[in-house]
């Protein structure tokens, strides 16, 4: 079995609770009526909730960890943009290889 990440457990242990308080729902709507409004209301609050506790706890986490996660704000600008980066500087090196070379070998025909 594959090791498991605390990100991965953060996400599981999030989805597991958010099921959890739509079982209990179900259950105590089924057996008290009085007190399902009220537990909707908190499955809702945790529905909403718990996945940004999550995602800061995630975030936390990669921050002390100083890893790359998920709930860093520049997600967007990193990863195939790294890939683009690199091979932007790969053709400028390249490039500045074969002027130094036409530079050279104009130099030589010069003398």
């Amino acid at each position: 079995m594959k090791k498991r990440t605390p990100k991965q457990i953060a996400a599981l242990v999030c989805v597991i609770l958010i099921i959890l308080s739509y079982i209990v729902l179900f259950v105590v709507s089924l057996i008290d009526s009085t007190k399902a409004g009220n537990l909707f209301r908190g499955c809702l609050v945790v529905t909403v909730f718990l996945p940004i506790l999550c995602w800061i706890f995630i975030g936390l986490y990669g921050q002390l960890s100083h890893k790359h996660t998920i709930a860093d704000l520049d997600i967007l600008q990193t990863g195939e943009n790294e890939k683009y980066v690199r091979a932007r500087e790969e053709m400028e090196r390249e490039m500045a290889q074969k002027l130094e070379e036409e530079s050279e070998n104009s130099k030589e025909s010069e003398v």
